[in-house]
């Protein structure tokens, strides 16, 4: 039995979001390093850092997630006899 859970394709896409948004931060980054001011040297380096924790923390929510409701993708999983599924395809308890 699977199911598409709405909630963690949304958490995925966002942290797909976030690593792009992080890969680029570092790499304007990188591309100017001593070619600009070291003011907005670390004002890149700030951006890259908030990036990195971003994608971090969207990453963990994806992973919680996961193993809260137990909506691996491609994971078959009976349900047991006091577990049901929710509309989106992820366990819960009674």
């Amino acid at each position: 039995m699977t199911e598409r859970c709405e909630k963690k394709a949304s958490l995925f896409r966002e942290w797909q979001e976030a690593t792009d948004n992080y890969a680029k931060a570092v790499a304007a980054l990188t591309d100017n390093v001593g070619e600009v001011s070291e003011s907005e040297y670390s004002r890149l380096k700030q951006s890259a850092e908030i990036a990195r924790k971003l994608t971090k923390q969207i990453r963990t929510e994806l992973d919680d997630h996961i193993a809260t409701h137990a909506c691996q993708r491609s994971v078959v999983r009976k349900v047991q006899l006091d577990e049901e599924l929710t509309p989106d395809g992820c366990l819960t308890c009674r």
